[in-house]
């Protein structure tokens, strides 16, 4: 349910995305902004998204759309399974875990490990990692999509 909640959002961005007139710097804001996203279900396709979206000037707007697009719901079209969003949350923790106190920063890191095991609650710790984030004035995570539904966008 979760998969095609997030497959008609990422449809719908897209369309208001890739509007006449488009420019690269709101390419590249929507891209960083779907980083742990894409991560959390193909950092391989994240990759290859990221060195797409390098080659904006190089190729027609409506190659690099038509690829683009492509990429993106392929990406989606991939499990995010617990591995992934393990690895997606640790890199986010990343950004703040040297201000968490070391109880604090050896709990959340346990946390993300139960969940790359299977074991743990996604939702509550993508609520923990947005909550630390704007605590610690981590903007970057605060607009990524990932630790938002797409319901609350």
């Amino acid at each position: 349910r979760e998969a095609f909640r997030r497959k008609v959002c990422a449809h719908r961005e897209l369309r208001a995305l890739f509007h006449p007139g488009w420019t690269r710097g709101e390419v590249v804001d929507f891209h960083t902004r779907r980083k742990l996203l894409l991560m959390a279900h193909s950092p391989q396709a994240y990759a290859e998204l990221g060195s797409w979206v390098g080659r904006i000037g190089a190729v027609e707007r409506e190659d690099f759309e038509r690829r683009y697009v492509e990429l993106f719901l392929r990406a989606l079209g991939e499990e995010a399974t617990p591995g992934r969003h393990a690895n997606a949350l640790a890199h986010a923790a990343g950004y703040f875990s040297q201000s968490l106190p070391p109880p604090e920063r050896a709990e959340l890191t346990a946390a993300i490990e139960a969940l790359g095991q299977g074991t743990g609650d996604l939702e509550e710790l993508k609520a923990r990692i947005l909550a630390a984030a704007r605590q610690f004035g981590q903007t970057y995570l605060e607009h990524q999509v990932y630790l938002a539904p797409c319901k609350s966008r």
